[in-house]
């Protein structure tokens, strides 16, 4: 282990938003390492003495990334934000969001995903999980609809205006509002304002097609802290010659003597702080439902997020606040306002289920559209259970004449919603257009765009 992988795992934690929704997005999350043998590896692979935190204040401290994994992670995010929405990843957030939830035009993973998902799905140890990825895996299904509608109609649409808030006064305005010193700058095609070697707050707007801002304040995270080799507590410091600095970490054994951070408000209190923010950026929360979630093991940090609505459903443009015992620790923020595009006219719900089958409206390679579980089939994260492992057997020899082994699935679409899901045009421009989201008698959905043939641009981007 380096130095730079040393540092992650010890004490320069961050509580960005950005690596939150990296977090959000691990296949691992939840599970728990095995850390006395990890510490032991590591102390013996670097002659280091290093123990496993005692305590779980400790241990969340040592769990931190640094500052440059901060930065990667806004990087990172963007190129997520670019392509659709995110789901923040919190287990016990309240189910206080009462619109249609958002419907979903993304694209299927490559095979070698699939078939991590299908493990994973068989390893749950339910046919339906196994039915749920089988679409991702070859994409051999066939949809067939029945009793849906064959009439076509229309649907609105929108734009985001990213061209016209994509601007040095923008994150002027913003860093006013957010109480961040410093002059504007471009930087790695973003806006910025503040220090970027983590001595005080900073903040960035992005060229993306939300103009996505992102805050944050390392002097507000709770796990910031850094102890001197005579273990006094001391500020974090660095310098930004050559690039991000990377302080040197302490290695306490879990003794750590930093202060212990103040738990966070929470419920109304925290959706309040978070409001005020967004309304200082200039953002109609009134077009936002706002929840709050703070986790048991980490009363220090409540983290509210807000979930943009359109005629009763979640469009997938979303807005999160992190929110600590003395203010707002982190934002993420789409600033771009929406644009009407007008009307276009749909296909019925049956020629949807058609399209399904229709490679332009599907995804190649490999892939499938995308079924999305029904909330029945879904799995809480600690209820899966590890794959029970078998010993290999060498597969049967085919017969010469056997019929070769294809497998497609068959799938009844029994009902239909209209509404609008996020995308980005070859262009790098966020839209909502009109999507049919369809389902079969359990309740599993896939989505297709809805818009006719005419009213699309098929050519080939480039």
């Amino acid at each position: 282990m380096n130095d730079r992988e040393h540092d992650r795992t010890e004490h320069e934690p961050t509580e960005d938003v950005a690596f939150a929704r990296l977090q959000a997005a691990d296949p691992a999350a939840g599970s728990e390492p095995n850390l006395p043998a990890l510490y032991a590896a590591v102390a013996e692979g670097t002659g280091i003495a290093v123990t496993a935190p005692q305590d779980e204040l400790a241990a969340r401290r040592n769990r931190r990334a640094p500052r440059w994994i901060t930065i990667a992670a806004a990087v990172a995010g963007v190129a997520v934000i670019g392509g659709g929405s995110y789901a923040f990843g919190l287990n016990n957030a309240p189910p206080a969001v009462t619109a249609e939830p958002a419907i979903s035009l993304g694209q299927a993973p490559g095979a070698e995903v699939a078939r991590d998902e299908a493990a994973t799905s068989m390893a749950a140890g339910g046919p339906e999980s196994a039915k749920l990825m089988y679409p991702w895996y070859g994409g051999r299904t066939v949809f067939t609809a029945s009793g849906l509608s064959t009439d076509g109609g229309s649907g609105g649409a929108w734009g985001f205006d990213a061209a016209g808030t994509y601007s040095e006064a923008t994150v002027t305005a913003a860093a006013a509002a957010l109480g961040v010193d410093g002059q504007p700058r471009q930087e790695y095609g973003n806006w910025s304002v503040g220090p970027t070697d983590g001595s005080g707050p900073s903040v960035s707007l992005s060229a993306d097609g939300l103009s996505s801002l992102s805050y944050y304040d390392p002097t507000r995270d709770p796990w910031n802290c850094q102890l001197s080799p005579d273990g006094a507590v001391q500020p974090d410091s660095g310098t930004t010659e050559g690039g991000v600095a990377l302080p040197e970490p302490a290695i306490d054994g879990g003794e750590t003597k930093c202060p212990a951070p103040l738990d966070a408000p929470t419920g109304d209190a925290a959706v309040q702080q978070a409001t005020d923010v967004l309304v200082a950026l200039g953002i109609d929360v009134a077009d936002y439902q706002l929840t709050a979630s703070t986790e048991a093991s980490g009363p220090q940090v409540t983290y509210v997020t807000a979930s943009q609505t359109l005629d009763g459903q979640l469009t997938g443009v979303t807005a999160s606040v992190t929110v600590v015992a003395d203010g707002v620790q982190s934002v993420y923020a789409p600033l771009a306002p929406m644009v009407e595009l007008g009307t276009y006219d749909v296909v019925s719900p049956t020629e949807a289920v058609e399209r399904l089958g229709d490679p332009r409206f599907g995804v190649s390679g490999g892939g499938g559209v995308i079924p999305l579980a029904a909330e029945s089939a879904r799995v809480a994260d600690d209820s899966v259970s590890s794959p029970v492992q078998s010993e290999p057997t060498v597969p049967e020899t085919p017969s010469a004449g056997s019929p070769l082994a294809w497998p497609v699935q068959e799938v009844t679409l029994v009902s239909a919603r209209l509404g609008v899901a996020l995308t980005t045009l070859p262009t790098g421009a966020s839209v909502l257009v009109p999507t049919y989201e369809l389902a079969d008698a359990d309740g599993v959905t896939w989505s297709v765009i809805a818009v006719v043939d005419d009213q699309l641009d098929f050519s080939a981007a480039g």
